[in-house]
């Protein structure tokens, strides 16, 4: 009987260690701005991240024991976000420090709004999400979910529906000059929103797999009254 108790406790630890591997692990939450978010119901990430007065996305991670413990901040200029360390000075509050641990800028956390106070100048985020691995890159995600509240407003399908592929993300991307790109996650496949005049255009590019300094070839697929 005692040997059975053991097996039995042997198994239930190692259920309870199994389950506790499969829970998804807070590895920071992904916050938008405001203006950046209401922009893009008539425009597209690049425009709207030059539009935006301060930082247009923010990863926050405030698990101290974590390596990612900080915060990134991803602006128009910036070819990639910069990340700073943080102090948590009350409850759901924080200041983000500079490399001489000299305070510079102020957070509060309410629920899903977070306030980012710099010089005095408060800016607005909204919280998109939680992460399951860090990522400074998450907007790139809720760039496509934020469009497609744009386009079916406007009585249009989804990106999803208009190319037919799933796993979409959308960037403004700097290395190709602040082109709005359309991609399937880890798949050469890729289209260029542009607005002209009056209309958005979905261009599909053709040479995926061209050389660094060759041009990009498209070829228009859709055209939207916007």
């Amino acid at each position: 009987m005692k040997f059975i108790s053991v097996i039995l406790s042997f198994f239930l630890v190692f259920a309870l260690q199994s389950c506790s591997a499969g829970e998804v692990e807070n590895n920071g939450t992904c916050w938008l701005n405001i203006e950046y978010v209401d922009c893009l119901k008539n425009n597209l990430p690049c425009e709207c991240e030059k539009l935006t007065n301060t930082y247009y996305s923010i990863v926050l991670d405030t698990n101290s024991n974590s390596k990612n413990y900080g915060i990134a901040l991803s602006k128009y200029e910036q070819m990639e976000p910069y990340i700073y360390p943080i102090k948590k000075t009350g409850l759901n509050e924080y200041e983000v420090l500079l490399k001489d641990n000299s305070s510079w800028v102020k957070l509060t956390i309410n629920e899903d709004t977070l306030n980012f106070i710099e010089n005095s100048v408060l800016s607005k985020f909204v919280k998109m999400g939680v992460l399951s691995e860090f990522n400074t890159q998450h907007h790139v995600k809720y760039n496509v979910s934020l469009l497609d509240k744009s386009f079916t407003s406007r009585g249009y399908p989804t990106l999803e529906e208009i190319v037919i592929q799933e796993s979409l993300r959308c960037q403004c991307n700097k290395w190709m000059g602040n082109t709005n790109i359309l991609y399937v996650k880890g798949e050469p496949k890729s289209w260029i929103l542009e607005l002209v005049n009056d209309s958005l255009e979905i261009k599909r590019i053709v040479n995926v797999e061209r050389e660094p300094d060759d041009p990009v070839k498209t070829k228009k697929i859709k055209s939207y009254k916007w």
